[in-house]
């Protein structure tokens, strides 16, 4: 397993998404169309810790909290019931989210959320705290400066921002003595923006991790799904992806040629050129199958001119699928 430092937390290289973990409208009811076998998650949870995947990216609203107290359900059956051999067990590395919504009194929903997090996820503090959206950034940041300096949040991350909103929160965190850890952002083979924009390069010049969700998009690029095999339809992936999945088949095709010169699975290439690109990839596990498939994207290193045809082929497919949640990034960095 490859690490990255964040202050004095040590973090994998792929962080394990639960997004769709739990049923509810947004989580793996609505958004995906699955339903969760919690007791088949428990081998997915042993299998990713012991290869390593500490670290669970979840958030509050995913299926209103279910997410997370899977998490925390899953790490008391690792933590009291898993043989290993001394010195094999790891630690639970949990990266969990607060969203500003409209109808919430933000400022006091922030503290309630922090403490429901770390009750729901069975954590004495969180590894990375993250503001889902920029609404009211400025505020709720003043409130999480407490929990920062008293390490119960060990590192904060700022999620669907643009580049003014950040440079503005790290302005205010720097002002308190405390690092910008992280940025989160959608980005994928069809959906450069962040690399086209300069906001990937800065992050990188500053020093701040560059988080990457949704680099499968949601399964469209996993190779699992064609026009011939839908996503369910009733989900909002589904409704999302089910009409572009023909557009999508010549990247299918290329990637499949990749996944066999570098013997890996072809749901592996979205992920290893995030990595290639200096990006944390979060990727969605739902099965031990996934997890086997995860090690084999930290194996390789991808050709230059296989990735530079990887993203000329990406360009050609219009297909652009920005979030409901997320606001169009502001232009070029400079």
């Amino acid at each position: 397993m490859e690490y990255l430092q964040l202050g004095d937390v040590r973090i994998p290289r792929v962080v394990i998404g639960t997004w769709s973990w739990g049923e509810g409208l947004i989580g793996g009811g609505g958004i995906f169309g699955n339903k969760t076998d919690k007791v088949l998650l428990r081998e997915v949870f042993v299998s990713a810790m012991r290869n390593g995947f500490t670290l669970y990216d979840t958030a509050e609203i995913y299926s209103d909290g279910e997410s997370e107290r899977i998490i925390g359900e899953l790490t008391e059956y690792y933590n009291g019931k898993v043989e290993l051999e001394k010195g094999r067990r790891q630690k639970v590395q949990i990266s969990t989210k607060f969203m500003a919504l409209p109808f919430r009194d933000s400022k006091k929903q922030l503290v309630s959320s922090i403490e429901g997090s770390l009750e729901r996820t069975k954590q004495s503090s969180i590894d990375i705290f993250w503001l889902h959206v920029p609404r009211n950034y400025q505020t709720l940041i003043r409130e999480l400066i407490p929990y920062l300096k008293s390490n119960k949040i060990r590192n904060v991350g700022l999620s669907n921002f643009n580049l003014t909103q950040i440079k503005d929160a790290k302005r205010m965190l720097e002002d308190e003595g405390i690092h910008l850890a992280g940025v989160q952002m959608h980005f994928s083979l069809l959906y450069q923006d962040c690399l086209e924009n300069g906001l990937l390069e800065w992050c990188k010049d500053n020093n701040i991790a560059f988080f990457a969700y949704m680099v499968m998009e949601q399964g469209a690029l996993s190779g699992k799904y064609t026009k011939d095999n839908l996503m369910p339809k009733n989900s909002l992936r589904g409704k999302t992806y089910n009409k572009s999945l023909e557009k999508i088949e010549p990247l299918l095709e290329f990637m499949k040629k990749l996944s066999e010169k570098y013997e890996v699975p072809q749901s592996q290439i979205p992920v290893v050129w995030a990595l290639e690109k200096g990006a944390v990839p979060i990727v969605g596990v739902t099965k031990q199958q996934h997890v086997y498939e995860l090690t084999k994207a930290l194996d390789i290193h991808m050709d230059k001119e296989d990735i530079w045809e990887l993203e000329k082929l990406s360009s050609t497919i219009q297909v652009h699928k920005r979030g409901f949640w997320e606001s169009k990034l502001d232009g070029k960095v400079m």
